[in-house]
C-alpha cells in the first residue's frame, strides 16, 4: 500500500481546512492508498506547545504588543481555548504524520518515507497569503509532487508574484485545480492545462458526513436558520434574518459570533449537524455552500461586502455552476429575502457528485499509481 503524505493548511481553527483534510484521507483510503497529513508545528494544536517554534513562528513586536495589552491577550487567548476542544476531537479521525514542518524546513521522522505527496485541496496557493514554498512540495523529489484540487483563493495573479509562481509551478509534476480561475492562472503561468476536481469534502456522501456530525451539548429542538459568515453580515441582512425569525418563530442561530460562546465554540462535527437539521443556510462561505448541498438543506449564498475582501469569485461559481444553483447567490444587502428560500430541487445532486467523485478517482490513481 503506498503511503501518501498530504500538505494543505492546518494552522488555525478553521471548518472548511479541517474537513476537506478529513475528506481527501477517507477517500484516498478507499482508493486504497494509506495517507497522512503533515503539520507545520508552528501553528498546529494537536502537538504540545512549543515556546521556541511560536516565537519563530510570531514577529517579537507583536508577541510583546499582546503581553502588554493584557485584556487584548487574554481575549484572545480564551476566545482561542473555547474553541480547540471541538477541532481536537475531531482530530481523532484523521492521521497525521511524524514528519512535519517548522516554517520552510521539512523534518522527516527516522524510517518514515512515502511514495508520493499530494499539495491540496484548499486555498493553499492563495497569493495574498505568502504561503511557504512547500505548499508546492519543494521538499520533495519532482515525480513525487501531487496537487489535488488546489486554490489559488484569488481570480487574478499579483504581478509581483507572476515568476516565483513560474517557478513553483513548472516544478510541480502532476496538477489539479479547485476552480476555473485557477485553471486560467495556471494555463497562463506555465502554459499547462490542468482539470478543475471538485473540493475533498464533495468526494463524501452526506452519509459519510452524518457519521461525524455531534450534536451540540446546548443543542435544543427549536427549529432554526443557521448563518455562516465568514465577512461581516450587513445591517439590512440582519433585519431580514430578524423578521424572518419573527414570522415562522424560529431561532437565528449565528455560527463564529463571539457574543454567544456557545455558537462560536463548536467545532465540526458540531458544524455537520447544524447545517444537517437547519430549516436553511445563509452564508459567504464556500464550505458553507459545500455542506448545504451535500446535506439537502436549503441555502442562500449572500455576497460579502467588505471592500479588499475576496468576493469569492470564481470559488462558488465554479460550485454553484457545477450543480445549477448559480440563482441561489445572492446580493441581500439592500435588504431584500429570498422568498423561494425553501424552494429547491436537490434531485440531480447525486448523479452530478457521482460524475465528480469518478473523474477524481481516476485523476488520483493516475497521479499516484
Amino acid at each position: 500500500m503506498k503511503k501518501i503524505g498530504i500538505v494543505t493548511i492546518t494552522g488555525g481553527l478553521n471548518l472548511g481546512n479541517s474537513l476537506q483534510n478529513y475528506a481527501l484521507q477517507v477517500f484516498l483510503r478507499r482508493l486504497g492508498y494509506d495517507p497522512y497529513t503533515l503539520l507545520d508545528r508552528r501553528y498546529c494544536l494537536w502537538y504540545p506547545f512549543q515556546w521556541s517554534d511560536f516565537l519563530r513562528a510570531h514577529p517579537i513586536k507583536r508577541t510583546l504588543a499582546l503581553a502588554f495589552n493584557i485584556r487584548s491577550f487574554r481575549t484572545h487567548l480564551f476566545d482561542s481555548l473555547s474553541r480547540q476542544d471541538g477541532y481536537l476531537r475531531f482530530n481523532q479521525h484523521l492521521s497525521f504524520a511524524q514528519s512535519h514542518f517548522v516554517g520552510n524546513q521539512f523534518i522527516q521522522a527516522p524510517g518514515e518515507a512515502f511514495d508520493a505527496f499530494i499539495a491540496g485541496s484548499d486555498q493553499i496557493w492563495n497569493p495574498y497569503y505568502d504561503q511557504p514554498d512547500y505548499m508546492f512540495l519543494t521538499f520533495a523529489p519532482k515525480e513525487k509532487r501531487v496537487s489535488y484540487a488546489a486554490s489559488f483563493g484569488s481570480d487574478d495573479m499579483p504581478e509581483r508574484m507572476s515568476t516565483r509562481y513560474q517557478k513553483l509551478l513548472s516544478d510541480m509534476n502532476v496538477i489539479s485545480v479547485r476552480e476555473a480561475a485557477g485553471k486560467r492562472i495556471v494555463s497562463e503561468l506555465i502554459g499547462r492545462d490542468v482539470p478543475v476536481l471538485a473540493d475533498p469534502t464533495l468526494l463524501l456522501d452526506d452519509a459519510d458526513w452524518r457519521a461525524v456530525a455531534k450534536s451540540p451539548h446546548w443543542f435544543s429542538d427549536k427549529p432554526y436558520i443557521l448563518t455562516y459568515f465568514l465577512g461581516e453580515r450587513s445591517a439590512q441582512l440582519n433585519h431580514v434574518l430578524e423578521r424572518r425569525a419573527k414570522s415562522e418563530n424560529v431561532e437565528i442561530i449565528h455560527i463564529l459570533d463571539k457574543d454567544h460562546p456557545n455558537w462560536y465554540g463548536i467545532g465540526p462535527s458540531e458544524f455537520l449537524y447544524l447545517i444537517a437539521n437547519a430549516k436553511a443556510v445563509y452564508t459567504d462561505s464556500f464550505h458553507g455552500t459545500v455542506f448545504s448541498i451535500l446535506l439537502r438543506t436549503p441555502f442562500i449564498v449572500c455576497d460579502r461586502i467588505e471592500k479588499g475582501l475576496n468576493a469569492m469569485g470564481s470559488r462558488l461559481d465554479t460550485l454553484l455552476g457545477r450543480f445549477a444553483f448559480a440563482s441561489r447567490r445572492r446580493n441581500l444587502a439592500l435588504g431584500y429575502d429570498a422568498d423561494d428560500l425553501y424552494e429547491m430541487d436537490f434531485s440531480s445532486v447525486e448523479e452530478k457528485l457521482s460524475e465528480e467523485r469518478a473523474r477524481s478517482a481516476a485523476y488520483l490513481q493516475d497521479a499516484l499509481g
